[in-house]
C-alpha cells in the first residue's frame, strides 16, 4: 500500500497538473467540445480509489501511517472516509488526528514547501463536507471553522511557493469569500440581491454537491433573514426565496412550509400569486382529498386555511374578470366578496358556453381550472351564451352570484335543492335551478343594489350568521 501511494507523490500531481489545458472558451462548437473532453481525460488524474482512501484513513487513524511519506499528502481525500466498524470514525471527525494532521501540513508550508495538492484535497473536503453525515453537529461546525480558517491563513503561502499553480485552483481566488468567516452570510445576501446567477456560478466551477454545509447554511441563512422582515419586504423578497428553494430542492418542502406560516402572519393574506403557482406545481392543490404524506398536512390550521383561500380568491378574481362591458360592479362586488375570503370553505364556476370557449383555449386557465384540482361546471338553461355563475360556500350558506342581471341568492343549509358538485348546474328558477329560490323570494340581492354599501351589505349576511 505505502509503495502505491508513494508513487502517487507531490511530484506526480505537479507533473499532471502542468499538463492540463488552461482555461479556454471559444464559439466553435467542435473546438469547444474537443476541449472540454480533453479536461475530462485529467478531471480525475492523480486521485486515489476509494479502497485506497480507506486505508489511508485507517493507518493515519491507528498511528501507522508515517507523516513524512509522501502519501500523507493524499489525506485530504480521505477526510470523511468512514473507517469505524459500529460508531462513525472520520478523520475530519477526530479532532486530536486532525488538528495533527493540518500542523504538519502548516510546517511544511511555512518551510516554503509546495504543498498544493495537498491544500486543494483539503479544499475538496472542505466543500463536500455534509453535516447530515455526522451525529455531533457541534464538533461538525467546530471541524469545519478549524478547516476553513488553516485553507484562508495557508492560500496566500501556497501561491507564493508554487511555480504555477494547479488548474483546479484557478477559482479560489474568484471565489474567496468561500474562505472568509461566516461565508453563507455573504452569498445569501448576494442571492437575496437578486445576484443569485453568480452564486450558481460559483457552485458550478466549485462543483459543489447538493448535500454540503454549504446549501444548508445558505438556507438557513436566507430564511431567517427573510421572515423577520416586515411584512412589505418579506413579500418582495419571497420570490428569491423560491429561486432558492429550486437551488437546493432538498430543503424546499421546509423551506415551504416556514414562507407558507409566515405569510399567513401578514396583515395582508389576499393572494400572491407567484407563490401559490409555486406551491401548485410541488405540493399541489390544498383543497380537497389530502394524502397522509401530503405536506400540506404539515401546516397549522391558520397557513392551511390561507392556501385554501388563496384558491378560492383565484376563482372569484377570474369569475369577475369574465364580466363584459362596463365592470365596475363585478369590482365592487370582488371587493366585498373578498372580505369574506378567508371563511369561504369551497368554490365553484358554472360557466356557459362563451367562457367555457375561452378556458379550453388558454393555456393559463386550463392550468387554473384542472379538472383534478379545480374543476369548472356547465352552465345550462339560460338565455345568454356569456352567463356564468359563482357558486361558494361560507359554512352551511350558499351563496350563488351571476355575472349578468341575475342578483345574488343565498341559500341556508336545507332550502335548496341543486348539487353544488354536479358536473352541470342550470340558471332556471324551477326546482334543482340555482335560481330556485326566486319563485319564492325573489334574488337574495338583487340586480339594483348598490354594492358600494357595505354597511348594508354586511348587516344583511349577518342575518345569515356571516360577519
Amino acid at each position: 500500500m505505502s509503495t502505491i501511494l508513494g508513487q502517487l507523490s507531490t511530484d506526480l500531481f505537479a507533473t499532471l497538473e502542468k499538463s492540463k489545458p488552461k482555461a479556454f472558451k471559444s464559439t466553435h462548437q467542435l473546438l469547444q467540445k474537443a476541449h472540454d473532453e480533453a479536461v475530462a481525460q485529467f478531471k480525475n488524474a492523480g486521485h486515489i480509489e476509494p479502497h485506497q482512501q480507506y486505508q489511508l484513513a485507517q493507518q493515519f487513524l491507528q498511528g501507522t501511517l508515517e507523516l513524512s511519506n509522501g502519501a500523507s499528502e493524499l489525506l485530504g481525500e480521505a477526510l470523511h472516509v468512514n473507517i469505524g466498524a459500529q460508531n462513525k470514525q472520520t478523520l475530519f471527525g477526530s479532532p486530536k488526528e486532525f488538528e495533527q494532521l493540518l500542523t504538519r501540513y502548516q510546517e511544511k508550508i511555512s518551510a516554503g514547501q509546495d504543498m498544493q495538492h495537498a491544500w486543494l484535497s483539503l479544499y475538496h473536503g472542505y466543500l463536500n463536507s455534509n453535516p447530515d453525515e455526522y451525529e455531533d453537529r457541534s464538533l461538525f461546525d467546530q471541524q469545519l471553522e478549524i478547516l476553513r480558517h488553516f485553507l484562508e491563513k495557508t492560500w496566500p503561502d501556497i501561491k507564493k511557493n508554487a511555480s504555477g499553480l494547479f488548474f483546479d485552483l484557478r477559482f479560489v481566488d474568484s471565489h474567496i469569500q468561500l474562505l472568509e468567516a461566516r461565508p453563507w452570510e455573504y452569498y445569501s445576501q448576494m442571492w437575496l440581491d437578486g445576484l443569485d446567477q453568480r452564486v450558481i456560478d460559483l457552485v458550478k466551477d466549485l462543483e459543489i454537491p447538493p448535500a454540503c454545509w454549504f446549501w444548508e447554511k445558505l438556507f438557513v441563512q436566507s430564511l431567517q433573514a427573510v421572515v423577520n422582515l416586515a411584512d412589505i419586504s418579506f413579500k418582495k423578497l419571497l420570490p428569491n426565496l423560491l429561486l432558492l428553494l429550486d437551488a437546493c430542492s432538498s430543503y424546499r418542502d421546509l423551506g415551504l412550509q416556514l414562507l407558507i406560516e409566515r405569510f399567513s402572519r401578514c396583515e395582508n393574506k389576499l393572494l400572491f400569486s407567484p407563490f401559490r403557482e409555486y406551491l401548485l406545481r410541488h405540493w399541489g392543490s390544498p383543497v380537497g382529498y389530502l394524502p397522509k404524506n401530503s405536506p400540506w398536512n404539515e401546516l397549522s390550521e391558520s397557513g392551511l386555511n390561507m392556501a385554501k383561500s388563496w384558491h378560492h380568491e383565484t376563482n372569484l378574481r377570474i369569475f369577475y374578470a369574465l364580466k363584459t362591458g362596463d365592470k365596475d360592479v363585478a369590482q365592487d362586488k370582488l371587493h366585498f366578496w373578498l372580505s369574506y375570503v378567508g371563511q369561504i370553505t369551497s368554490s365553484k364556476l358554472a360557466l356557459g358556453s362563451v367562457a367555457q370557449k375561452m378556458v379550453q383555449s388558454q393555456s393559463s386557465l386550463k392550468r387554473i381550472f384542472n379538472p383534478n384540482i379545480n374543476p369548472v361546471a356547465k352552465l345550462l338553461g339560460d338565455t345568454s351564451q356569456e352567463q356564468n355563475a359563482l357558486i361558494m360556500t361560507i359554512g352551511k350558506v350558499v351563496i350563488i352570484d351571476f355575472i349578468m342581471n341575475d342578483g345574488c341568492y343565498i341559500y341556508e343549509d336545507g332550502t335548496y335543492t341543486f348539487n353544488i358538485q354536479s358536473e352541470s348546474q342550470y340558471a332556471t328558477t324551477y326546482k334543482g335551478g340555482l335560481k330556485e329560490k326566486y319563485g319564492k323570494s325573489g334574488a337574495s340581492i338583487p340586480i339594483e343594489q348598490d354594492w358600494k354599501d357595505i354597511p348594508f351589505l354586511k348587516i344583511l349576511m349577518s342575518r345569515y350568521g356571516i360577519f
